[in-house]
């Protein structure tokens, strides 16, 4: 068994799991500025108009490639419904969390393993060479 290896590959894990999951907190943030534009919309207070301009600039001026795409395919909650919760594009916003969070903790644990095993590897050195001293 190579422990380095095994050890690299955890790391891997552990960084595509934050990689993964990073992405979609920023499709779960472009959807919570979408949900807030559209139920600012008609409203006719200052500070309302002005934070829907503001979504609505930063929405222009993101219109790159790749975050074009999370502009146009990110979910919205329509009106503070729950039934619009319940939509494929939801779900695949919780599968992206849960695949990022669930690769960070097979990384951590395999990490959590190594480390305690090293940790009792030092142990039982320390204690034989204790019992030979003394014994």
């Amino acid at each position: 068994m190579d422990l380095e290896r095994e050890k690299f590959r955890a790391r891997i894990l552990v960084v595509l799991g934050w990689v993964v999951a990073s992405i979609f907190i920023v499709v779960f943030l472009v959807s919570a500025l979408k949900s807030i534009a559209i139920s600012l919309d008609g409203s006719d207070f200052f500070i309302a108009v002005n934070v829907k301009n503001l979504i609505i600039e930063l929405y222009r001026n993101t219109q790159y490639p790749v975050i074009g795409w999370v502009w146009e395919y990110s979910p919205v909650f329509y009106n503070y419904q729950i039934s619009s919760l319940f939509t494929f594009s939801w779900l695949v916003v919780f599968l992206g969390f849960s695949l990022g969070g669930g690769l960070i903790y097979i990384g951590k644990r395999i990490l959590r393993e190594h480390s305690e095993a090293e940790n009792n590897a030092r142990k039982s050195k320390l204690t034989e060479a204790y019992r030979d001293r003394l014994g």
